[in-house]
């Protein structure tokens, strides 16, 4: 899907692997909250009997 850039570029930067390295090792950092559990949905499949009207 094709963004289209609609301001100018001011400035850009090169990451170097040092800078992506650093990345991965803030990504993988131990998370201490846990996200509450949600509750499930119940999924009923459409087919023959049961269609939108």
């Amino acid at each position: 899907m094709a963004i289209k850039i609609s301001k100018k570029i001011k400035s850009y930067s090169v990451q170097s692997a040092d800078d992506k390295a650093r990345e991965a090792a803030q990504a993988t950092a131990p998370v201490v909250d846990a996200p509450a559990a949600r509750p499930s949905a119940e999924v009923i499949q459409m087919h023959e009997q049961i269609e939108r009207p």
